[in-house]
């Protein structure tokens, strides 16, 4: 794998840990980025539901990627169960009940932000879909 993380532009995520709170903003600061319950891990999310080493990012042909670690509760992307796909900016992951927007930072820098709340158009666009979706696929 290349991980040539200036390749490609860099890269965070986004998380709305309540209704209407501010986001948080996760730099990928490294490849591969590990997300997980572990202390070891790159970004730390203190849950049961979620694996020690739950996800992993990384950069291959100079493209952001997601590898679901053989978690237990699964990664989700944009509601579907995945074990490892491409990222896009925008698409909306899940890992366990834990949502995030994956966003390039040269895309984001386009994308209008409401004053109103933080959140992107896009987000409040789309956010419902991706949630719904990934409920109905979790249900199951």
């Amino acid at each position: 794998m290349n991980t040539g993380a200036h390749d490609v532009p860099a890269a965070f995520l986004e998380r709305f840990p309540e209704a209407g709170g501010p986001a948080e903003r996760i730099s990928i600061w490294k490849v591969p980025f590990v997300i997980g319950r572990s202390e070891e891990a790159d970004h730390t999310i203190y849950s049961g539901k979620i694996s020690k080493e739950h996800a992993r990012i990384d950069v291959t042909d100079g493209r952001y990627g997601i590898r679901d670690l053989e978690s237990t509760n699964g990664t989700f992307i944009n509601g579907k169960r995945v074990s490892s796909v491409p990222l896009e900016d925008g698409d909306i992951i899940h890992l366990a009940h834990v949502e995030f927007c994956f966003r390039h930072a040269s895309a984001s820098a386009a994308v209008e932000v409401s004053k109103a709340d933080g959140r992107s158009t896009w987000w409040r666009t789309n956010i419902r879909t991706a949630s719904s979706a990934a409920a109905n696929c979790c249900a199951n």
